[in-house]
């Protein structure tokens, strides 16, 4: 049974699909590939991002190649929420924060320089809200990978992105990392304007950007999608899986990244050891989705929690 999105037409379904892997795409070769006008191309783009449908565009980029170690942090808490959650959007550690149902409540990935950074950070938090937290867990994140969100043909895909795990640690000066920030939370961003913001001139950022690409530092543009606005629920599969090596490893992004409800998995190490992140338009979809992966992979799996995600506070692809 296909699974399609709702609030868009087919036109608008191309330019997502086409931007989804390369938000970065000139308009002019958009509007080719979807067979419309630029301003046409245009005018869509921005109405997708008046409704809410499109939430931007963003830059992956490999953190951890920077020194950046990456944790998991699930909190089951009694009060305080709106304060807990204003304290974390605003700490510059914290890339990712959401509010979850069942388990846990809050969900949030944190980028530290080191571990010393992390424990001071986690010190720090669970000391001034000790009255508040129920439970937590805390698990290394030692891997992020993308895959193509084909859930809008309900085609077979087996494009992936590796955004980080167990590339060699590369040192990268100043300015660098200014245009990092600067190109992280808007991938769309005219190279002229970021020249200015960086203070550079054209041609020596194009070089930098161009080597910051060639050594996988940027590994790719993706579109921000608000997946409530289009008739999809965004759920958190936790995994304690067994026996888990590197050939069943690679046979579970195999079966992933061909699965067109299935965009990102995690590995981790933790109580679980395994998350993949699904798109389901309800809990019959969500059974429909998983019940298949673990038919295919119930040799290995010891245990699983389900998380709904259902409100974002933040989300930014390189600490500030």
């Amino acid at each position: 049974m296909k699974y399609l999105p709702e609030n868009i037409d087919k036109i608008d379904q191309k330019i997502l699909i086409t931007l989804d892997m390369d938000a970065r795409m000139p308009l002019s070769r958009l509007a080719k590939i979807c067979k419309i006008s630029r301003d046409k191309v245009n005018y869509r783009i921005n109405r997708l991002l008046q409704k809410n449908i499109l939430g931007g565009f963003y830059t992956l980029i490999d953190i951890e190649r920077l020194g950046y170690a990456n944790y998991v942090v699930f909190l089951k808490i009694k009060n305080k929420e709106d304060e807990i959650v204003s304290y974390l959007k605003n700490n510059s550690h914290v890339n990712w924060l959401v509010n979850a149902e069942m388990q846990w409540d809050i969900v949030t990935w944190i980028a530290a320089k080191d571990q010393f950074t992390f424990i001071k950070f986690w010190k720090e938090f669970s000391e001034r809200f000790e009255n508040s937290l129920i439970n937590a867990e805390i698990a290394i994140l030692g891997s992020l990978v993308h895959y193509k969100r084909h859930f809008f043909t309900n085609e077979k895909n087996e494009d992936e992105i590796v955004v980080f795990g167990g590339r060699e640690r590369r040192e990268i000066d100043d300015k660098d990392m200014e245009i990092l920030r600067a190109i992280s939370f808007d991938a769309r961003i005219k190279l002229l304007d970021l020249a200015k913001k960086v203070n550079l001139n054209f041609k020596t950022l194009q070089k930098r950007i161009r080597m910051l690409e060639k050594e996988q530092i940027i590994i790719g543009y993706r579109t921000y999608l608000n997946y409530s606005e289009i008739g999809y629920n965004y759920y958190l599969i936790l995994l304690r899986l067994s026996n888990i090596n590197k050939e069943i490893l690679n046979k579970i992004r195999s079966y992933v990244k061909l699965d067109p409800y299935i965009d990102v998995s995690w590995q981790l190490i933790g109580k679980a050891n395994m998350a993949i992140h699904i798109k389901a338009k309800n809990d019959k979809h969500l059974r429909e989705v998983f019940n298949s992966f673990k038919n295919k992979f119930q040799d290995y799996i010891i245990d699983y929690e389900t998380l709904l995600l259902y409100k974002q506070h933040k989300f930014v692809s390189f600490p500030s």
